[in-house]
């Protein structure tokens, strides 16, 4: 141990004798003794403890933590002497000055990272990690470090040194040479020579740096897609996931809400078996507006009475979508039909304690009615999802007071400017809080006129974003936990 390597044995009076004699020309601190003193990396003096006046006179006072003042910003380069200074000037072994991991840990490691970077600056290295292979060849290193090792105090605080870093954990019990890791560098007998050679003298600087810097994880989520027709649309079953990351942005579809509102095409219990198998994917079931129109009373009957069972299967989260649609001009008959299977799908969502997901297409009187169907069948508190919302600002309005719960869908209308260029101004008045992402995929395309698809979440993140001038992440965030918190997912 170094420690060990800083004490001698007795000294004769001969060796006083002749310390005498050269006590005219000596360093501050070095000892007048010739066989005494060691020879110090960085000074022409010679040291009975050069670890201690290195660590003192030479470098920053924070790169030994365990025997450094934290409060006074002092190195003393042994732990009784600390001790000896804080009964001294702090009046007792005060916690607050002494290096804690809890207390000092980040800020430490992030100050020995700043050291590190100045030190590689001065070099010219681009990277911090050069300075390992400068040590490993230099010859001058070898001689003076190959014998050396850590003391049992240095190794706690290199091992933080190492996990903050994301670096390997057990190079903290090897010997600083060869340097296998920045935790190598950390010595402080190559440190000292890395100073030397590097000209880098300042100890007072202190600068701060996170040489990990831990990627951005943004997590979407898709509140509306139709995984059924996805599927016959790019011949894929799968839920996809993004593949690209940039900038150390890390994107995921947290999870997906799939659509299955055509009875006839609705899955069997071994498909939905097999599409819970993607632990992101959660289903919905109900009667589409459309479907409604050219059906018997009888099988619209047979529907909702199977709609019900379907609607107790495993990770199921809604009714729907459902609710009117005049886009096709339905004669009156149908229209009232769709609002009567509106209704009784309303009724079994209360019953069921299910969020409704709406879709609502025409004009502000078919949004009126769609109102009404609902607030007449569910309480004031009932969650609903309002499906590829592109009304008015004041039917948002009037839909949030009937259904405070309720979230407006933004769906790639957005993306489409030329087309939808009123959106735009709608989702600037809209609160983020009542929004959610959703793609209707494959039924509408990208901005470039690609196919649709869940991964179409970020760009509907990016534009948002851009609107509400907030960051991408937030827009991911807040939409999020709105979709979790309307569909009451608690685990993904």
């Amino acid at each position: 141990m170094d420690e060990d390597l800083d004490y001698e044995d007795y000294i004769s009076d001969k060796d006083e004798t002749e310390a005498q004699e050269t006590k005219a020309k000596h360093i501050n601190g070095a000892t007048l003794v010739k066989k005494r003193g060691r020879s110090c990396p960085l000074c022409k003096g010679k040291f009975t403890h050069p670890r201690r006046h290195t660590l003192r006179a030479h470098l920053p006072w924070y790169l030994y933590p365990s025997t450094a003042c934290w409060s006074c910003k002092l190195q003393f380069g042994q732990a009784r002497f600390v001790q000896i200074h804080m009964i001294e000037v702090h009046s007792s072994d005060d916690v607050g000055c002494r290096y804690t991991d809890e207390q000092y840990e980040q800020k430490w490691v992030e100050l020995v990272n700043g050291y590190l970077k100045q030190i590689s600056n001065a070099f010219g290295f681009k990277e911090v990690s050069q300075a390992c292979d400068y040590v490993n060849q230099n010859i001058r290193f070898r001689d003076s470090c190959h014998q050396s090792t850590f003391l049992d105090e240095d190794i706690s605080p290199i091992l933080s040194f190492n996990r903050i870093n994301h670096l390997e954990p057990d190079t903290a019990y090897m010997k600083p040479y060869p340097a296998v890791s920045l935790s190598s560098l950390l010595h402080w007998k190559v440190l000292s020579l890395l100073t030397l050679d590097s000209g880098y003298l300042d100890t007072s600087t202190e600068q701060r740096l996170q040489l990990y810097i831990p990627p951005v994880k943004i997590n979407y989520v898709d509140s509306h897609f139709h995984l059924e027709k996805l599927r016959r649309r790019v011949g894929s079953s799968d839920f996809p996931q993004f593949n690209t990351d940039k900038d150390q942005i890390k994107n995921f579809l947290q999870f997906g809400i799939s659509n299955y509102c055509f009875p006839k095409k609705w899955p069997s219990s071994s498909e939905r078996e097999k599409i819970r198998e993607d632990k992101r994917v959660r289903l919905t079931f109900g009667l589409h507006p459309r479907t409604v129109n050219h059906e018997s009373p009888r099988t619209l009957q047979i529907w909702l009475e199977d709609l019900e069972g379907l609607l107790d299967s495993k990770k199921v989260v809604a009714v729907g979508e459902c609710g009117l649609d005049i886009t096709d001009r339905p004669s009156s008959k149908d229209f009232e039909k769709q609002k009567d299977i509106l209704r009784k799908q309303a009724r079994i969502a209360k019953q069921k304690r299910l969020p409704v997901v709406i879709h609502c297409r025409g004009n502000y009187d078919t949004s009126n009615e769609c109102l009404r169907c609902l607030t007449a069948n569910l309480p004031a508190d009932h969650h609903i999802h309002r499906h590829c919302f592109n009304g008015s600002y004041a039917e948002y309005i009037k839909w949030k007071i009937a259904f405070p719960e309720v979230k407006f869908g933004i769906s790639p209308f957005l993306l489409n400017e030329i087309k939808y260029p009123q959106f735009r101004e709608l989702v600037c008045k809209m609160e983020l809080g009542d929004l959610l992402l959703e793609t209707d995929a494959p039924y509408l395309p990208g901005a470039d006129g690609s196919t649709g698809s869940p991964l179409l979440v970020k760009d509907l993140a990016e534009k948002i974003a851009n609107l509400h001038n907030v960051s991408t992440e937030e827009v991911a965030r807040i939409t999020t936990d709105n979709a979790k918190k309307l569909y009451k997912i608690k685990e993904l």
